[in-house]
């Protein structure tokens, strides 16, 4: 497996696995489209690929110290090998690389094996959303200081 930032020929592809990693609540093939034209200096979409398949791909948004992980999302039959682990390890790196001080991420309150992960690479829960993704669908926030570069090294 191999990590490279994603390009708009991906669009389709990315676009397929959201849906299929996401259900309801996945971006659209538009808002896909738009995450990979908005400013390179604020967003940053990597995916792990295998040949020429897509298993996953990870996006990050930068506002000013504090990044934002939008997305980790792996494709079903290529969990549990270390690919979210992966994806994380390079959101987060490049996040210090950017000169972030935190990382931010929310995700659906009983996403165990996501919340294992986080956890696992330093994450802690700040706060919980009641209600987030609809009637009794809780998120969880989870946050983490990044500091002298350290973030990649998961």
């Amino acid at each position: 497996m191999r990590l490279r930032t994603a390009r708009l020929d991906d669009v389709p592809a990315l676009a397929r696995l959201e849906r299929d990693c996401f259900g309801d609540q996945a971006w659209s093939e538009a808002v896909v489209q738009a995450e990979l034209a908005d400013v390179p200096g604020i967003r940053y979409v990597v995916i792990a690929a295998e040949g020429d398949s897509l298993v996953g791909y990870g996006v990050l948004t930068v506002a000013s110290e504090t990044a934002d992980i939008q997305r980790v999302a792996v494709a079903a039959g290529c969990r549990r090998r270390g690919t979210g682990r992966r994806l994380l390890a390079e959101l987060l790196h490049e996040a210090s690389r950017r000169g972030c001080s935190t990382v931010l991420l929310e995700l659906a309150a009983d996403n165990v094996a996501a919340r294992a992960l986080y956890a696992a690479a330093g994450l802690s829960t700040v706060t919980a959303r009641q209600d987030y993704y609809g009637p009794g669908r809780d998120a969880v926030v989870m946050s983490r200081s990044l500091d002298g570069g350290t973030a990649g090294s998961e």
